[in-house]
């Protein structure tokens, strides 16, 4: 009977034991996280865990961005940028300027930022009122994907990143954006869709870069030290993570 008692009693240590490391495993990465990264698309496998600045430095120096910045063949005139869609029958996309150096809440200015050749795809920024975004646009069929910031493709041109807009701005989403890059069977074309956004509450990222077509590292604050400081951290407020997928 004692023999008994004591083996249930030891069960018993074991299993408080278990349940101990499992909920200080837990509150490790919530803590990290701050448990509020979740992604608000179909949901996703994905990771963050820590990383160091000397890292991001190393993956910075690294990293090729892939932008082609031939903003000299595609000029502005008389406030109009003309793209070329090279399809079955070849038109042009048109992104006009209106009602610049105005107080006109309807005013919208558009920049031809570059393309992506190894995707066939432009890049155009549109700024309005209150609000900026950025247009990855199909170089064959015109299809136009909208993103909420500068994008950079991934070292083997499988998935496009972007942030979010600064922090502090009203109304805009915090976080980042991967898309996945899907070739069409026998043909050359290339589509773009939502593979995760992960969208944060208690931490903002201000810069990224691909350490490999899987793994991103990010530069981030906490929120607060953008409230308490006019929206600019402090350099000892920021911190380093690594976003796995």
């Amino acid at each position: 009977m004692i023999r008994h008692f004591y083996f249930v009693f030891i069960m018993i240590l074991l299993s408080c034991k278990k349940d101990s490391q499992t909920t200080e495993k837990a509150q490790q990465v919530d803590s990290l996280s701050n448990g509020t990264s979740k992604p608000i698309e179909s949901p996703k496998q994905f990771e963050f865990t820590v990383a160091t600045e000397q890292d991001f430095i190393k993956a910075k120096a690294k990293f090729k961005d892939k932008l082609t910045q031939d903003t000299i063949n595609f000029p502005k005139i008389n406030g109009e940028i003309k793209l070329p869609i090279e399809g079955d029958k070849p038109t042009q996309l048109s992104f006009r300027d209106t009602l610049l150096n105005t107080d006109d809440e309807n005013i919208r200015e558009y920049k031809y930022e570059g393309q992506f050749k190894d995707i066939d795809h432009y890049v155009v920024s549109g700024t309005f009122w209150e609000h900026h975004e950025i247009y990855l646009i199909n170089k064959k069929t015109g299809e136009n994907t909208l993103l909420w910031n500068n994008p950079n493709l991934s070292p083997s041109n499988q998935f496009i990143a972007n942030l979010s807009l600064p922090f502090g701005l009203e109304g805009t989403p915090i976080g980042i954006q991967i898309w996945r890059i899907n070739k069409t069977k026998n043909t050359s074309n290339f589509s773009i869709s939502k593979h995760l956004e992960i969208n944060p509450i208690d931490w903002a990222p201000t810069d990224f870069v691909w350490k490999s077509d899987k793994i991103i590292l990010l530069k981030v604050a906490k929120v607060d030290a953008f409230l308490n400081n006019n929206g600019i951290p402090h350099k000892n407020d920021y911190y380093y993570l690594k976003l796995s997928f």
